[in-house]
């Protein structure tokens, strides 16, 4: 995996144009192949500066891949006209960390479903995130992988034919999202219930005090907890 790393000064007096229109192009790289995750920063000093951090499994999905296609013409019209200069891009790779550092590690959940097209509902629709990446008939199997721009985790759901996968086993099956932000956490609750989805009450009532439980189309629950989780 390599780092894209383009550090951008925005015309003055337009980064409030610049965030609204990154937030259209974001969903155009989100889906691109070779594409693992991104994140913007916005910097404190100088608040018409940038910095643009995008994870490729390749510098080919980036260079190649990517400005090669008809997407990158659409990501152009959308960010390239608020650049001034235009920005320099690196690229980078890891130094690698002592063995085993799992804190340094993507995390990848992965689970089978029986309704995959209903579970990518729920999650794409219903929690908001984006589809990173589909395959079909991947040695027998068919799957999506979902996340949030620049989070250090993925959701992946996967169907074989012929292979039930079954419901979830308990009511306590859980991920679990840390939302301290008010405004947030009342904006992911609308966008559940605008997609048709009501809370449950939680089997453990520890998250019913301070959280909203939802129950995807497999009975495995996602809970939205309004608060921060300790550092």
């Amino acid at each position: 995996m390599i780092l894209e790393a383009a550090p951008l000064k925005v015309r003055p007096g337009r980064a409030a144009e610049f965030e609204a229109a990154f937030r259209t192009a974001e969903r155009i790289i989100a889906g691109m192949p070779g594409y693992v995750s991104h994140e913007l920063q916005r910097c404190l000093e100088r608040t018409d500066e940038y910095l643009l951090l995008v994870r490729w499994r390749s510098r080919a999905d980036h260079e190649v891949g990517f400005r090669g296609s008809p997407e990158y013409q659409e990501w152009k019209r959308l960010l390239h006209h608020f650049y001034d200069p235009f920005p320099t891009v690196s690229h980078y790779e890891s130094v690698p960390a002592t063995p085993a550092d799992l804190g340094r590690a993507h995390l990848r959940v992965a689970r089978p479903s029986d309704g995959l097209d209903a579970v990518v509902r729920f999650y794409r629709d219903g929690l908001g995130f984006v589809e990173l990446y589909r395959f079909l008939d991947h040695d027998g199997f068919d799957g999506v992988m979902l996340g949030a721009p620049g989070a250090p985790y993925h959701l992946e759901f996967t169907r074989k034919a012929g292979h039930p996968a079954g419901r979830a086993p308990t009511e306590d099956n859980l991920l679990v999202f840390y939302l301290p932000d008010a405004e947030a956490f009342a904006a992911a609750l609308a966008r559940l219930a605008a997609a048709g989805h009501a809370p449950v009450p939680s089997f453990n009532p520890y998250w019913d005090v301070d959280g909203k439980t939802f129950e995807d189309p497999d009975g495995y629950r996602v809970v939205l907890q309004h608060a921060a989780w300790p550092e």
